[in-house]
This record gives C-alpha cells, structure tokens and sequence, in this order.
C-alpha cells in the first residue's frame, strides 16, 4: 500500500534541517521507519547593484545611460524595476540561466526624464517567489550654467585717460541660488567684485 499526502512548505528565514519518520501500530505489531532527513532550502533575497557610486553631474540637455549588475542565486528569473524621482519608469523580466555570477543591466535615462537640481534614481529587483533586492541608488545632478550678457558688448569705447567708465550687464541661471561675478582685463586672471549677488526669486529671469 502507498499512502502520499500533500503539504505546504512555509518560508523560513534560514535553512531548515526537517527529520520524518512514521510509525505503524497494528492489532499485532508495531514499528517505526528510519529516519528520513531533507533540508527546506529558504528563498535568498536577490542582489542589485549600480557600478556608479555617484553623484552624477550632468548639464541640462544630456542623457545617461545607468549600468550595474544582479544577481539570485536560487532564481533564474528576476522583474527589475527602475525608477526616477519616485516614479516608476519601466519593469523588465531577465533571466540569468541559472548562472550565480553577477549579469549586467543597463537602463538609458534622456534628458527629457530629468528635473533640474537633484534626481534619485533607484533598481529593484524581485524574483519569482515575491522577494525583493535592497534597492540600489544613484544620485544625479542636473545643472545649468549661469550666462551673462554685457551692455554695448563688441563696440568701441571712446576714454580719456585717467577717467572712469562703468560696465552694465545682466546674468541668469536656472537652478543655482547665488553666482559669484568676476571680470577679466586683456586676458589677465579673473577678479572677482561681486560675491554670492542672490538669483532672482523667479530663477531664469535676468539679474541686472
């Protein structure tokens, strides 16, 4: 006779060692199988990294492409999310056919995803059995260079001697605070004469 009987297998935070044996009682004999001894493997989490330790400095206007590995030793198949600033941008399932060395991804992120200043971009990964990775992360600096302007620039200035004549001009920037301004006389090492001048409060507007 055989007798078989499902059961679930509950997870289990470490390797679990299980010792089965069964006993027989009848009208006139009773007795016990040998030991029957099998370890409940528990699920390991998978691993997800970014090459990059950042943060990444870019200009307004750039693309980047993001590279790092994961890996899962007891799954082959593994959904990677990414995501920018905590929207999710994309899922896609890899396989890693049953390697347990790391594989490389790669997610290429365009300038039109980007926000000025700081953005976090984070990976994820989560394999079949639910478990997630220690999300990775990535900062990312977005940055605009100030520009200046100068009044009556690439025209000649009649002066006497010894007089003084006074420069007007007019800068911006998109995501600084405060710029420093400094001038230049024939080529000669810059001077600076105006320290942390605060941007506009609507930045990207001139400042006299």
């Amino acid at each position: 006779a055989t007798i078989s009987f499902k059961v679930k297998v509950n997870s289990v935070p470490g390797d679990q060692t299980v010792t089965e044996e069964v006993k027989f009682e009848g009208s006139n004999y009773i007795t016990n199988t040998s030991p029957i001894i099998y370890i409940i493997k528990h699920n390991q989490k998978p691993e997800v990294t970014i090459n990059e330790a950042g943060p990444i400095h870019l200009l307004v206007g750039e693309d980047y492409q993001v590279e790092g590995t994961w890996k899962d030793i007891d799954d082959s198949t593994n959904t990677l999310y990414y995501a920018l600033n905590g929207n999710l941008l994309k899922s896609e399932v890899l396989d890693n056919g049953g390697s347990i060395d790391p594989i490389v991804w790669r997610y290429l992120l365009t300038s039109d995803q980007f926000q000025l200043g700081e953005n976090h971009f984070q990976v994820v990964s989560r394999d079949l059995e639910g478990a997630y990775s220690i999300s990775a992360l990535l900062k990312i600096m977005v940055e605009s260079p100030p520009s200046i302007s100068l009044n009556h620039a690439n025209s000649t200035v009649p002066l006497d001697f010894e007089n003084d004549f006074t420069l007007y001009g007019s800068w911006n920037d998109l995501d600084s605070n405060s710029v420093d301004l400094y001038y230049q006389i024939n080529g000669g090492a810059p001077v600076s004469f105006a320290v942390d001048v605060p941007n506009s409060a609507n930045k990207g507007e001139n400042v006299n």
